[in-house]
């Protein structure tokens, strides 16, 4: 993963080594406070900016075209931290979400307080297969 994330620096002109302190320093015009500081924290120092992808991109098609990493451009919509990502705005994953999760795990939970008494029934047992 680290090599992974080193190319991809490489060819975007990035230096991957730089620390989480040097990046909040720097100020890009391009990229809100908010994104450069939430970006930084995920992708381990890289920052990936729409405008300076679309400007390599125009400049270097080639190495990009041979670049090993999976990247891909231009999607309508993209997972990202469990959440698809597109223009009508910020979703749940719908793979990562079970419908009444809270009322599945209502018996379990009742488990967890002070003076509950702890009896494994069946219906423990299915509610804990989910």
């Amino acid at each position: 993963m680290k090599a992974k994330m080193q190319l991809v620096g490489k060819l975007l002109g990035w230096e991957s080594k730089k620390t989480l302190l040097q990046l909040q320093k720097e100020k890009k015009p391009n990229m809100p406070p908010s994104m450069e500081l939430e970006t930084a924290k995920f992708m381990d120092g890289i920052r990936v900016a729409r405008t300076l992808i679309l400007d390599r991109i125009k400049c270097l098609p080639t190495p990009l075209n041979r670049c090993p990493v999976g990247m891909e451009f231009f999607l309508k919509e993209f997972r990202y931290l469990g959440f698809l990502v597109s223009k009508e705005g910020i979703f749940p994953d719908p793979a990562k979400f079970v419908p009444g999760f809270s009322e599945k795990l209502q018996p379990i939970t009742d488990l967890t307080k002070k003076t509950a008494k702890i009896i494994w029934a069946i219906n423990f047992q299915n509610d804990s297969n989910l």
